[in-house]
């Protein structure tokens, strides 16, 4: 996006030149020859000519101001768009910057708090059972509940930072993820 805000200015400027260039008149310099054949026609010899002209155009009232102003004026139109969009890309990264801390700061604390909440279920469980509390349907039943819920959260979570990461290698522009 950047690269084409600059591109308009680029392309703007040349407007401007061009419309510049039109206020001047433009010198136009022409040469001819001419051989005129009139030997059997009306009895002189043949004569060859020559002729050098130069021409110019007088603007005296037209010096192509509007065109030249409006050209000026996209100039400065794409300058203050290319400022707008380098603040709003600035404020974008900003943004997924602090999306993309977030997502890694849940990733880690769930990767760590809800494995060691997991373990202390299972544990729990595998006390009650050798108690004799709990039948082992419930047991297995607990175990791949746990484990479901658990690993749910891990890769959501995992699916998150990626996501994140993915977005601000893409506001800045980042081809490959190192």
């Amino acid at each position: 996006r950047r690269a084409a805000l600059r591109w308009k200015i680029e392309q703007a400027r040349a407007d401007a030149l061009v419309e510049d260039r039109k206020a001047y008149p433009g010198i136009i310099m022409t040469l001819g020859y001419t051989r005129q054949y009139q030997l059997h026609t009306i009895g002189y010899p043949d004569a060859d000519s020559w002729s050098a002209a130069l021409a110019l155009p007088l603007p005296i009232w037209d010096r192509n101001q509007g065109n030249r102003q409006s050209a000026q004026s996209a100039v400065t139109q794409s300058q203050f768009e290319l400022a707008a969009g380098e603040l709003e890309l600035w404020a974008e990264v900003e943004s997924i910057l602090a999306e993309l801390a977030t997502a890694r700061d849940n990733a880690t604390a769930v990767s760590e708090q809800e494995l060691r909440l997991a373990e202390q279920v299972l544990d729990s469980i595998n006390q009650s059972y050798a108690l004799g509390g709990r039948t082992l349907l419930d047991e297995l039943d607990a175990q791949r509940k746990n484990y479901r819920e658990t690993y749910r959260a891990y890769t959501t979570t995992r699916a998150n930072f990626w996501r994140a990461r993915i977005r601000y290698a893409s506001a800045i522009g980042q081809q490959n993820l190192p």
